[in-house]
């Protein structure tokens, strides 16, 4: 319908208002039952009241199995009602145990369309009308009591942290993440309604659809699987990584990352039971003296360091645009709360050329068990005793988790890397810290801090060094199984040198010396911690994520330690092939990097049409300016709008179905112009007989 309405000089057609909308279509004004005329995205324009929704699917404890065939919003009364409004449905057999052991898992995924977020998803990306949230939360428990499946195969949603579940089996997680999918949402918040020439977009999709049909056709074959958790501040370089092994292994290979801090990701490795709930586990501070004595007395453990990262303290200033400057001494006081407002006198003293502001400061501080809190309040303490600061943090509020009463009052918690994100970019008056890449890629405003020999720094100046090679060979010396030594008294906070970074940390990952417990997938999990300290993710880290590999003579030597000491299962050892070798490429348990993902690289396509939009400066607001003026110059060289971005291709592919939602129709007229396609939303499997939105 949309290319016919492309393609035709003079037309018209209906179609799913959103998609029609996206395409950039002109929507004809319709006159509803009260004679108003409309269109779909007017202010004034009201899909559905809830009062019509009572009367279509009044309360019952078993409603979910009535008969909804009279219900219909169609050319319903009322002033600003819209007058094609239709609701989407799934369908399911109350008795889902002829599905086996993959019964759990669909009951799972029906519930899940009625979530929050999903509605939210539906609303805000694909202009549906969900649901009232009770009406949601009613259907959600008709299902949970109505659907039938096979014993022991329910499936479970971790939003907090949960130590008990979240490395467990049947288990979804919200703290793990898809290198694809992160991808593609970061293009299209830099993209998104901007469009870009493609000629070949007919071409990319046939070729999407024959990956995910190999994809599914290998996955059948059975499973290799490596599961790790931890610290999420490498986190989006390890869902990168992972999505890159899984491209390239032989046979198919299933690997994830849940992002939950390093003190999860310390407890995940558990040395006292017979088996880890990870495969391995990592974090940004070594194990302690205790932990590691006790896994030398029962399951050793392997210190694998990876690469040095750094923490930034980012704040968002109402009216500042610039870089404010922070010495250790206001730094405590803020983060505790004797300094609750930016004009403070003595961070005007430090910032004489800014006109900072009379407004409150709220304080994001991450939840226990993170290693950015550790490397922060180490700093805190530290540099507040090294600059003789007449406030200086307690001893006893050093390390992962700070008690509540010692930040400030004025303060909001994030669980992950991710929500302190967040918090930072909704917030209007607000200071946090976070791993610098993470910050800085976001278009977080970064402080200068001062460091030990009193300079101020930013992560990305310059001037600025992270470690010296130096610092590097004393904390870590050479030896035959150093990765076994006790490293809990390594610390790169508040280093001194004129243009040391204060705030570094070394990232580790944590394993079992013995993997035999993980059977089959012992080798896959060697292959992987051994692929983490190649030059190929060393280079990947520092260039994309902004971390400090360690010099290639120190990873060298790791290797070689975790190939001799790391023990698996016979006969389950994976090989890595670089230069073409027709003995080995085509076996089994090879990764192979002449295997490539056509999404992968799709979306690296992508990324380098856009990174030549986005100019040096950090600040999303600069970039946006600079895409917005590309976009009004094409605009100015032709009178059409340019094929959709590839991120929107790879967008409608792999989102697919979803949402608890009202789905609307309007009508379409070609005028001429021309937007780019939109994907159909791809059709789910059969679902439960509970209001929802489909694919049309």
């Amino acid at each position: 319908m949309i290319d016919k309405l492309l393609g035709l000089q003079s037309a018209i057609g209906y179609l799913e208002s959103g998609q029609g909308i996206a395409n950039g279509l002109s929507e004809v004004q319709l006159r509803n039952k009260a004679g108003t005329y409309l269109r779909h995205n007017d202010d004034k324009t009201t899909i559905v009241s809830d009062s019509v929704l009572d009367e279509s699917f009044p309360e019952g404890d078993e409603s979910a199995l009535e008969n909804w065939s009279s219900v219909s919003l169609i050319n319903r009364g009322g002033e600003t009602t819209w007058p094609l409004a239709l609701v989407s449905y799934c369908y399911a057999r109350q008795d889902l145990t002829f599905l086996g052991r993959n019964s759990g898992l669909t009951k799972f995924i029906l519930k899940h369309l009625l979530s929050d977020e999903v509605s939210t998803l539906a609303k805000e990306r694909y202009g549906f009308t969900p649901l009232t949230k009770s009406k949601r939360d009613g259907f959600q428990s008709q299902l949970e009591n109505l659907l039938q499946v096979q014993n022991d195969t329910d499936w479970t949603l971790e939003i907090d942290t949960n130590d008990n579940i979240g490395q467990t089996d049947r288990v979804v997680s919200t703290h793990r993440e898809s290198f694809t999918l992160r991808a593609i949402e970061e293009g299209m918040s830099q993209i998104e309604r901007f469009l870009v020439a493609d000629a070949r977009q007919d071409a990319r999709m046939s070729a999407l659809e024959r990956e995910i049909e190999e994809q599914k056709a290998a996955s059948a074959q059975g499973i290799y699987q490596v599961h790790g958790s931890g610290t999420s501040n490498p986190a989006p370089l390890f869902w990168n990584v992972m999505q890159t092994l899984q491209t390239r292994a032989k046979p198919a290979a299933l690997m994830t990352y849940r992002s939950v801090g390093s003190g999860a990701g310390q407890r995940d490795l558990d040395t006292s039971a017979n088996v880890s709930k990870s495969d391995f586990s990592c974090g940004d501070y070594p194990l302690s003296t205790e932990k590691w004595q006790a896994s030398q007395d029962n399951n050793r453990v392997l210190h694998i360091p990876l690469f040095v990262g750094t923490i930034s303290i980012f704040a968002k200033i109402p009216g500042i645009s610039e870089a404010v400057k922070l010495s250790p001494c206001p730094l405590v006081k803020i983060f505790s709360g004797a300094i609750t407002s930016w004009n403070d006198p003595e961070i005007q003293d430090e910032n004489p050329g800014l006109s900072l502001p009379d407004r409150p400061i709220t304080v994001v501080h991450r939840a226990p068990g993170s290693s950015s809190t550790n490397a922060f309040t180490t700093y805190l303490r530290e540099a507040s005793l090294s600059a003789d600061c007449s406030s200086k943090w307690p001893s006893d509020e050093v390390g992962s988790a700070v008690s509540q009463s010692q930040w400030a009052s004025n303060k909001k918690e994030a669980l992950n890397s991710q929500q302190m994100i967040d918090e930072l970019t909704e917030l209007q008056s607000a200071i946090g810290y976070l791993e610098s890449g993470q910050g800085i890629a976001n278009g977080l405003s970064e402080v200068q801090l001062r460091n030990k020999a009193g300079t101020y720094l930013r992560h990305n100046d310059d001037k600025t060094t992270i470690v010296s090679d130096d610092v590097l060979n004393e904390s870590f010396p050479e030896g035959d199984e150093s990765v076994l030594a006790d490293w809990s008294s390594v610390s790169l906070i508040n280093r001194g040198g004129e243009t040391i970074w204060p705030l570094a940390l070394v990232s580790y990952c944590y394993a079992r010396q013995d993997l035999t417990f993980l059977g089959r997938n012992s080798g896959l999990t060697k292959f992987v911690l051994n692929y983490m300290l190649s030059d190929e993710v060393s280079q990947l880290a520092k260039e994309r994520y902004g971390f400090t590999p360690l010099t290639k003579n120190k990873r060298d030597g790791f290797q070689i330690q975790l190939d001799k000491l790391l023990e698996v299962q016979d006969g389950t050892e994976w090989t890595l092939e670089t230069e073409t070798d027709d003995e080995i490429g085509q076996t089994d348990r090879v990764v192979s990097i002449h295997r490539e993902s056509y999404v992968l690289r799709a979306i690296e396509d992508g990324m380098s049409q856009v990174g030549g939009f986005l100019t040096a400066d950090g600040s999303q607001d600069a970039r946006m300016r600079v895409l917005q003026k590309e976009v009004e110059d094409q605009k100015d060289k032709a009178d059409k709008a340019l094929d959709v971005a590839i991120a929107g291709l790879v967008i409608g592919l792999i989102l697919g179905l979803l949402g608890a939602s009202l789905g609307v129709v309007a009508l379409k007229r070609a005028d001429g112009s021309k937007g780019g396609r939109y994907s159909d939303h791809l059709g789910g499997s059969a679902a439960a007989e509970n209001p929802t939105f489909s694919s049309y």
